[in-house]
């Protein structure tokens, strides 16, 4: 490349490399968020000024992100960052990186709670990144946000996330599979997005997934898929409060398994909701 190549011909160019082994569509998405984020600019700013030169000194950037990405290595983990529900998330591979559906299941919390008065405590359980957790302080900011985790990486990587968005959460280590002490107060919320992947569905994901992403993030044995949710309705058995919300995201496949798994543990206003796909995604309880 040149110092002459314009922006439309650098998205060009990364394009065409990308696509040796990507969708086309992919790889022209790729190649626009990858200039985005080496020159500043946004996608609109990118398509006024797509016949304006690129500038030569960031071409070496460029092009070490492109040899990560054919290396198939996850854009966000290459650029260390996301965006989520508005907040700004730190990102490694330690945790994984947030995907649309679980911002919509943040945005399903965040409604349902808006509106209703006096205090609440929510608990985010395997918090991860703790994307979840913080954006529900910042867009509840009179609530008292939990979040859970059982790696001391990941929850490393929460805190610090906490700290660059300006918000209070109270991270904590905890395998939900087998939890310590119960919580201080009732919990009024729990959300979760638990591992669901049945392990013998590893082989057909791809490779940014199965090669990199945390696989105690991903995985849960073919024999017990539901293995998480029979551990989080037990916990919401617990310590949900009355008229509390419980919300989890889940295998399009497992969707009315789990909300008959809840209803086997005693819940009764239970629901399934759809994603923006419309793929049978979150389960919802209310006491």
């Amino acid at each position: 490349m040149q110092s002459l190549h314009t922006f439309d011909s650098l998205i060009r160019y990364l394009t065409r490399q990308l696509q040796e082994d990507r969708d086309p569509a992919e790889a022209r998405s790729l190649a626009r968020l990858v200039t985005e984020a080496v020159s500043g600019r946004s996608h609109t700013q990118l398509l006024r000024d797509g016949a304006l030169p690129f500038p030569q000194e960031l071409l070496p950037k460029v092009n070490n992100i492109l040899r990560q990405l054919k290396a198939r290595i996850p854009l966000q983990y290459v650029l260390g960052e996301t965006t989520f529900y508005h907040c700004r998330i730190t990102l490694n591979p330690s945790v994984l990186i947030p995907r649309p559906e679980t911002e919509e299941l943040a945005d399903r919390v965040i409604r349902s709670l808006e509106k209703k008065k006096g205090p609440l405590t929510i608990l985010d359980i395997g918090t991860g990144s703790g994307c979840i957790a913080i954006a529900l302080a910042k867009h509840l900011p009179r609530a008292t946000v939990l979040a859970s985790d059982i790696s001391p990486e990941a929850l490393e990587t929460a805190r610090e996330n906490a700290r660059l968005n300006g918000v209070k959460v109270h991270f904590y280590r905890e395998d939900i599979l087998h939890p310590g002490s119960p919580p201080e107060k009732r919990l009024h919320c729990i959300v979760s997005n638990p591992p669901y992947i049945p392990l013998s569905e590893k082989k057909g994901l791809q490779p940014e997934v199965r090669e990199h992403e945390p696989p105690a993030a991903l995985f849960v044995p073919d024999r017990d898929p539901l293995l998480f949710y029979r551990a989080i309705a037990g916990y919401a058995g617990k310590y949900l409060a009355k008229e509390g919300l419980l919300m989890v995201e889940c295998h399009e496949r497992y969707a009315e398994a789990v909300k008959i798994l809840f209803e086997q543990q005693g819940f009764e206003k239970t629901e399934v909701f759809r994603d923006i796909n419309g793929k049978k995604r979150f389960v919802s309880v209310k006491r």
